[in-house]
């Protein structure tokens, strides 16, 4: 009430001089130079005598009013704890079979059937085809008949040898002639085996190179089988992570095209780097019992390339940059009138996942500013609305 009382008073004393300074309708202005002047002097005068009391008037009320409150500026904290920081790196891959292998013949000629098409499941050592082998079947036969002869021929020897009748070298051609028959003809029956296709693992034809009717050579592949009852991720990694990729490491495995998410353990680690593209490779050996995981599937990789235990982070938001690049957050510090924001340069590190590493300018325990920070100067009052606990 009093505050308004000295308002009133206050604006009443302003009207009361202006009317005073004002020439009253009976006096009379000088009308010459000099008498013009002296009249401004006067009226100049009275003004710097109502001015100075207004000033002393404007004291006493300041003393007999409160002192206003300060704006401050609203804002909430978080107070800066060390914890683990980790960092992780995505990189691309392939589902690559566990196991595959080609079905050849061992030896050469043309296709007289193949019993086998793509998809299709074989065992191991199942009979999926065969190669034509007449012509060797009649050189067996040759070599039977002659070997039939050579065989009659050393009987008889030997009976005329064993009467002392005949020469020793008789005996020993007849027999020699015997013996390597015989052996032409092993191995001519088991050249003639090898015209049987056999596959070699149990698994599932991924592509078939040759049909039946066609030729085919010693070792040529005829069809792939692969098994995924088991497969393997093969990821290429970039030749910096060389020590920071072990085996045995933990990787998170995402499948764009299922949406399947995997935690797995690196199963190998690559020797060589690639000249190419100047990577080594790591694979990761995975279960596939549902057979979702085909071959040449696409498949990302977050590899953990840093691990910090005790490491102060902040959300990228609340670090800011000064006109010259120096990056900075803001702190509450103390005053003469209270709270107030505190500016602290600060150098960063590397960053992940919307957080990023302080390495220098903060300590454990500081409270930072977080919302509200964008629009503070530095030392203006805050008013912390909520605090972190």
């Amino acid at each position: 009430m009093k505050r308004y009382t000295n308002l009133a008073f206050i604006a009443l004393f302003l009207i009361m001089t202006l009317v005073a300074c004002q020439p009253a309708a009976t006096e009379e202005v000088p009308t010459d130079l000099s008498g013009m002047k002296s009249y401004v002097q006067e009226k100049k005068a009275a003004i710097r005598s109502i001015e100075q009391e207004i000033a002393e008037l404007e004291v006493k009320i300041q003393e007999l009013e409160p002192i206003s409150e300060k704006t401050r500026k609203a804002v909430t904290t978080m107070v800066l704890e060390s914890k683990p920081f980790k960092s992780y790196v995505e990189l691309q891959g392939n589902i690559e079979s566990s196991e595959a292998v080609m079905i050849s013949s061992e030896t050469g000629g043309r296709i007289t059937s193949l019993t086998i098409d793509e998809g299709e499941y074989v065992r191991k050592g199942q009979v999926v085809g065969s190669v034509d082998m007449e012509t060797m079947k009649r050189s067996l036969q040759e070599i039977q008949t002659s070997l039939d002869l050579a065989t009659t021929v050393f009987e008889r020897q030997e009976n005329l040898w064993d009467q002392n009748i005949g020469s020793e070298i008789q005996y020993l051609q007849a027999k020699n002639n015997k013996e390597r028959l015989e052996k032409s003809l092993e191995t001519m029956q088991s050249q003639l085996s090898k015209g049987t296709i056999i596959a070699p693992m149990s698994g599932y034809v991924d592509l078939l190179f040759l049909r039946s009717g066609e030729m085919s050579g010693p070792g040529v592949p005829i069809a792939s089988v692969i098994n995924t009852s088991t497969v393997k991720a093969v990821i290429d990694i970039p030749e910096n992570l060389i020590g920071k990729v072990k085996r045995g490491d933990k990787v998170e495995l995402l499948f764009p095209a299922t949406g399947e998410t995997r935690n797995a353990k690196v199963s190998m680690l690559g020797r060589s780097i690639n000249t190419a593209n100047r990577t080594f490779k790591a694979e990761i050996n995975l279960s596939n019992s549902n057979s979702m995981l085909k071959p040449n599937l696409l498949v990302l990789a977050k590899f953990n390339d840093e691990t910090i235990e005790d490491a102060l982070a902040l959300p990228t938001e609340y670090v800011q940059q000064d006109v010259s690049g120096t990056s900075y957050v803001y702190t509450i510090a103390e005053g003469e009138d209270g709270k107030y924001a505190k500016k602290n340069p600060v150098i960063t590190g590397i960053g992940y996942d919307g957080s990023i590493l302080i390495e220098e300018g903060l300590t454990n325990g500081d409270e930072v500013i977080v919302n509200g920070a964008r629009s503070l100067a530095e030392e203006e009052l805050i008013d912390i609305k909520n605090p972190h606990e």
